[in-house]
C-alpha cells in the first residue's frame, strides 16, 4: 500500500491506457462488450482506491463512483429496453464521477509545493481523464438521441451495438481531444457538435497552460530528495 500511496497516479495513468488499448483493440462479441465494461469498472475502481486514503474525499468517491461502477455492471443481466437505460444512468454518473476525479486531481496538482514525477503523472492523467468524461457524454448523447454521430468508414453499422459504440466513441473523443481530426467519425447533432468544440478547446487549453507550466517548472526546479 505504501508503494502504490508513492506511485499511484503513474499507475492511474498506466490503467488508464491500459483501458483504451483494450476497449480499442476488442470488437465484436456480446462477451466482449461485458468485458469492456470490467475495463471502464477497473479504471473507476482504481480512481475510487486511490481517494479513498483522502478523508476529504472519501465520502464523496464512494457515493459517486458506486453507483457508476453498479450500473455498468448489472445492465447486461436485464432486456434490451431496460438495459439501455441503466447504461444511460451508468454513463451519466460514470461523467459525473470522473469529473470529481478531474476536479480533485487537478487540484491535487496545482496545490503541489514541488512538481515531481508524480506531479506530471497526475497531470497527462487528468488529460486522459477528459477524454474519458467526453467519452460517457458522447455516449450518452447517442443513447438517448440515436444518429447523434456517423461513422463514414466501411462499416457504418458500428454505432448499432454498444460494445462497437464505447469503442468508436471513445475513439472519437480522444482524436477530437488531441485535434486529430481523422474525419471517419463526425458529430452530427448539434450538442454532439457544440460537444465536440468544447472537448478539443478544452484539450489545447489543458496541454499549452497545465502540463507545458508543470514540465517547465520542473526543469527549473530540482527534484526533492524521496
Amino acid at each position: 500500500m505504501r508503494f502504490y500511496s508513492r506511485w499511484k497516479f503513474t499507475i492511474l495513468l498506466a490503467v488508464a491506457l491500459l483501458v483504451i488499448g483494450a476497449r480499442l483493440a476488442i470488437s465484436g462479441s456480446a462477451a466482449e462488450e461485458v468485458l469492456l465494461d470490467v475495463f471502464g469498472v477497473v479504471f473507476l475502481a482504481t480512481g475510487l482506491l486511490s481517494w479513498c486514503d483522502d478523508k476529504r474525499y472519501r465520502a464523496a468517491a464512494l457515493i459517486l463512483g458506486c453507483p457508476a461502477i453498479c450500473l455498468s455492471l448489472i445492465s447486461h443481466a436485464f432486456p434490451r429496453e431496460v438495459s439501455a437505460t441503466m447504461l444511460l444512468l451508468g454513463r451519466l454518473s460514470g461523467t459525473i464521477f470522473l469529473g470529481f476525479i478531474l476536479v480533485a486531481l487537478l487540484r491535487s496538482v496545482v496545490t503541489e509545493r514541488a512538481v515531481t514525477r508524480e506531479t506530471i503523472s497526475a497531470a497527462l492523467l487528468g488529460y486522459v481523464i477528459i477524454g474519458f468524461v467526453w467519452t460517457h457524454i458522447y455516449f450518452a448523447l447517442e443513447l438517448s438521441s440515436p444518429g447523434s454521430f456517423a461513422v463514414t468508414s466501411s462499416s457504418p453499422d458500428q454505432l448499432h451495438e454498444a460494445v462497437h459504440r464505447q469503442a468508436i466513441l471513445e475513439y472519437f473523443s480522444f482524436a477530437t481531444l488531441s485535434t486529430l481530426g481523422y474525419g471517419d467519425v463526425t458529430p452530427v447533432s448539434r450538442p454532439a457538435r457544440s460537444f465536440a468544440c468544447l472537448e478539443a478547446i478544452c484539450g489545447q487549453f489543458y496541454l499549452a497552460v497545465l502540463v507545458a507550466g508543470l514540465v517547465g517548472m520542473r526543469g527549473t526546479r530540482p527534484e526533492p530528495p524521496s
